[in-house]
């Protein structure tokens, strides 16, 4: 598990940096969805060619406002995939959103469902979710076995994995500084409950139940190329009733696919644990999914965002002129009059 979750009103509310900085946490949704399947995730059409109007900014997720209405988001990869609606309610005048979200997760390691509340506050998001899961590929280890990624390996190619269901929650607080037009700087912090045994591999991890986490990225983005931002995460766990205090660095890049008109984006995403380089704990043999021979983990995914109920689109229909065709019909004979006809 891991870090720091589209119409355009750019410029009408004089609070839209602000609502600009609060969209980086639809990246963070992505990287938690990856880390929980703990694998290789690959974009749908991601090898596809760029066909579609590329008419909006490459960096769009970090500089569009979000307006207040109804979308259905829709993540794809290798082995499964999300859905999820979500309702944004404006409180307070634009610069502060209620959203509430359901979301679905079915995928080869498991199947979930959550619920979300999340609240942004000028450029503060909370949050907190409540959800279910069935494991069928889950790797728990005793108190005196090996847990490193050779081990996993092993167990893996021997198709041995136990089945479980979980209840799950989070909490979450994240807070953006958008410096200028080109750089956004996200730093957030979660606490998460998986109703883990001790010593169970999370996609990255082999933990005990509970965790803390805080994540820091600083985006340098262009509507022409997208963003890219070195990240570094902390997390703070136990592990068989010891404390584990371990960092990871890496990178995460985002930009459009152009797969539809608008609202679509790739998210690619590396994140490495040295502790040589970043002090804290050594999980140098353990840290990682099992593929990867290395300490490391790797996320490509590919996400669009489908809006279907705008309410500022109906308060404009609203307001639309009637003209009186009758009064349009005596103006026209009364000219008529006029020239003598």
């Amino acid at each position: 598990m891991s870090p720091p979750r589209v119409c355009v009103h750019v410029g009408k509310n004089p609070t839209t940096a602000l609502q600009h900085a609060a969209k980086a946490i639809s990246v963070a949704d992505i990287m938690r969805t990856g880390n929980l399947l703990g694998g290789v995730l690959i974009a749908v059409g991601l090898a596809l060619p760029s066909t579609a109007l590329a008419d909006q900014a490459q960096d769009w997720v970090l500089s569009e406002s979000r307006p207040e209405g109804a979308s259905a988001v829709l993540d794809l990869f290798v082995g499964g995939g999300q859905a999820a609606i979500e309702h944004r309610t404006n409180i307070y005048g634009g610069a502060n959103t209620l959203t509430l979200r359901g979301s679905s997760i079915v995928a080869v390691p498991f199947a979930s469902a959550q619920a979300d509340v999340e609240l942004r506050i000028l450029n503060v998001v909370l949050g907190v979710t409540a959800g279910g899961v069935d494991y069928w590929r889950q790797m728990a280890f005793g108190e005196d076995e090996a847990f490193h990624r050779k081990q996993r390996r092993f167990r893996a190619a021997s198709a041995d994995f136990e089945r479980n269901q979980r209840a799950f929650y989070e909490a979450r607080g994240l807070i953006a500084f958008p410096f200028n037009e080109y750089m956004l700087g996200v730093t957030g912090i979660r606490y998460r409950l998986d109703g883990f045994d001790d010593r169970t591999f999370d996609g990255s991890n082999v933990r005990d139940d509970g965790l803390f986490e805080w994540n820091t990225m600083l985006f340098f983005k262009h509507k022409f190329f997208g963003a890219i931002a070195p990240t570094i995460t902390r997390q703070i766990f136990e592990r068989g009733g010891q404390d584990v205090d371990q960092y990871a660095f890496g990178l995460t890049f985002l930009t459009r696919a152009s797969l539809v008109r608008h609202n679509d984006m790739i998210v690619v995403q590396t994140n490495f644990h040295n502790s040589s380089w970043t002090g804290g704990d050594n999980s140098e043999d353990s840290f990682g999914n099992e593929m990867f021979r290395g300490p490391m983990t790797f996320l490509i995914a590919y996400r669009t965002v489908i809006d279907f109920w705008d309410p500022n689109l109906d308060d404009d229909d609203d307001d639309l002129m009637v003209v009186d065709d009758s009064d349009a019909g005596s103006a026209d004979e009364d000219e008529d009059e006029d020239l003598g006809l």
